[in-house]
């Protein structure tokens, strides 16, 4: 049965890994659904309830495995409950990766349309080989759309590192440097063995649905350059808590050189989208990032505050990165929005409806006693060669147009807080405000984001559009066009109709994602240009808030027309 390796005495490892939890790459699935791995057969019969998972009332549902050494047999036991397994829908997973080249270099491959599920793939961290259950294996010009990919032990999609014998995992194995100089011990090997644009990356990833990964639904160090990522729906990303370590998120990728994500829509995950070292021409345009930032039911005491950290993330880190990085026409939805520890980036047209973290912190190796500052590489323009390297002065991070909403605070977060607070500074009072009344919406638009949504994936007719218009100054210009005659669905102040058999992600991203929204909330005004105005622009049949504004420097033609067009 296992070709490759056994699943179920590999066990999880790998740089930058917490090493306490035992962990195989084995898993056990009833009905779609993994089940919690224990440690003893008597966690098995006797199941706890595990609160640090965003669905603490499945992890009754355990699983244990031995080896009988005398007949070289593999036991799985497991506790289904109420569920017959001769009944239902039972799984194990079995193959290291489900669509992966053996070999480097076998480039220009299209994967449409499959749903790819349930592989044992192991821990990707950026100093060792990073496979995933599907991945083009260091080569270049890929094409993965329009797939349903899950259910991957750690990784979804690996767009990263080849296998470098001498550099994988070499501080966990050997600890000779510690993770830091072993990663730029790999970017200067890589750039001598061929890591150019002209043999890796470019790689297109869009429409596809990545969900309930252990680790990351994206992953990627120096193979993901070039790459466009757009109109995915990434979610339940290493929600289970049954892996921790620093690489999970629902995207993490290191290197992404001129890498553009756009379009995606990244929610319910414990980190949303992690940018790590040598974010150098990156733009993070048009994506929605909601409930990245500890499940809505957690609850947090002195004892247990260990535990809730380690899943306390964000909806993006941008981590010690020298840019340029673009941020821009992004919703950030969650309590936590941003991380910075880099410099260079640009935040641009952006609601923002959280806080922002680590600003200012967060780039030395954690040394207590003496300077470890970490110096990461930057590139040449446009390219993979290394110009040099350099520490971070937590500057030239600059912000335009960007609309700041204090959405309410949930008790349990503010706690975590105050907790905190006291750790760090015992004996000084905090103050946590929560948001006021009229600017509590926040919530509404992210619960429409998820309605409209439901609504669209439930629906099965030809969408009618049509194009509302605002007259800027001497022309009347397009700036939204919707779908007519369907189900009206109000979120926050806009109101959508939609009705479809169109591609109804693609359509609605673009929807949700215009800067029109970015501005629906709050009056605010840009530097060097004059005051905005707002109003109603009202017909018959459709009803939106727009911005109109005086000066043509505000760029409405990145309002432009969204065309709905037909599968």
């Amino acid at each position: 049965m296992f070709s490759e390796r056994n699943p179920y005495t590999t066990k999880i490892f790998g740089d930058w890994f917490d090493a306490r939890i035992l962990a195989h790459t084995g898993e056990v699935y009833l009905n779609d659904k993994a089940l919690y791995e224990v440690n003893t057969l008597a966690e098995v019969k006797q199941p706890v309830r595990n609160e640090k998972s965003w669905d603490p009332d499945f992890t009754i549902y355990t699983w244990y495995t031995e080896q009988d050494t005398d007949t070289d047999e593999t036991i799985i036991y497991a506790n289904f409950h109420d569920f017959d397994p001769n009944q239902e829908n039972v799984e194990i997973n079995v193959r290291q990766s489900c669509f992966y080249p053996q070999a480097e270099g076998i480039g220009y491959i299209t994967l449409k349309g499959f749903g790819v599920t349930k592989a044992a793939t192991q821990w990707a961290p950026p100093t060792a080989y990073q496979e995933g259950m599907v991945g083009p294996h260091w080569s270049k010009g890929w094409i993965i759309e329009d797939c349903e990919i899950s259910h991957s032990k750690c990784s979804g999609i690996s767009l990263g590192k080849y296998l470098q014998p001498n550099n994988d995992n070499k501080w966990s194995k050997w600890k000779y440097k510690d993770g830091t100089q072993t990663e730029r011990d790999v970017i200067c090997q890589a750039s001598y063995e061929g890591w150019d644009k002209e043999h890796v990356g470019s790689h297109i990833v869009r429409r596809n649905r990545i969900h309930d990964c252990g680790q990351t639904g994206i992953v990627g160090h120096l193979g993901g350059v070039f790459s466009l990522i757009e109109e995915n729906d990434i979610y339940n990303i290493n929600i289970r808590q049954n892996l921790v370590g620093a690489e999970i998120g629902g995207i993490k990728m290191h290197a992404a050189i001129d890498v553009i994500y756009r379009h995606n829509h990244i929610h319910h995950c414990t980190r949303g989208l992690w940018l790590d070292w040598q974010a150098q021409g990156t733009r993070v345009t048009q994506n929605v990032f909601d409930h990245n930032s500890l499940p809505e039911h957690f609850e947090v005491d002195e004892e247990n505050v260990g535990d809730v950290l380690q899943g306390l993330g964000e909806d993006m880190w941008v981590e010690v990165s020298h840019g340029p990085t673009l941020i821009d026409n992004n919703l950030f939805l969650s309590e936590r929005s941003i991380r910075f520890a880099a410099q260079g980036i640009a935040m641009v047209h952006n609601l923002i409806a959280g806080s922002f973290t680590a600003v200012g912190v967060g780039t030395d190796n954690n040394s207590v006693n003496l300077p470890s500052n970490r110096f990461t590489p930057y590139h040449e323009q446009h390219g993979t060669k290394v110009m040099g390297f350099m520490t971070f002065q937590h500057g030239d991070n600059r912000f335009y147009n960007n609309v700041f909403v204090q959405q309410e605070l949930r008790p349990e977060m503010q706690k975590l807080a105050e907790l905190m607070h006291d750790k760090q500074m015992p004996g000084i009072p905090i103050t946590l405000k929560s948001a006021p009344s009229h600017l509590k919406n926040i919530q509404r638009l992210r619960n429409g984001i998820a309605s409209l949504m439901a609504i669209a994936e439930s629906t099965h007719q030809t969408a009618i559009t049509t194009t509302t218009t605002c007259q800027y100054g001497a022309r009347a210009m397009p700036t939204l066009t919707v779908p007519s005659h369907a189900a009206k669905i109000r979120t926050n102040s806009l109101m959508i109709r939609i009705k479809s058999s169109w591609n109804w992600k693609s359509e609605l991203m673009a929807c949700i994602l215009r800067p029109i929204w970015l501005t629906s909330c709050l009056k605010t005004t840009m530097p060097r240009l004059q005051p905005l105005r707002w109003g109603w622009h009202l017909n018959q049949k459709n009803a939106m808030k727009i911005l109109m504004a005086r000066q043509s420097s505000l760029m409405l033609t990145s309002l432009a027309t969204i065309v709905t067009v037909p599968r």
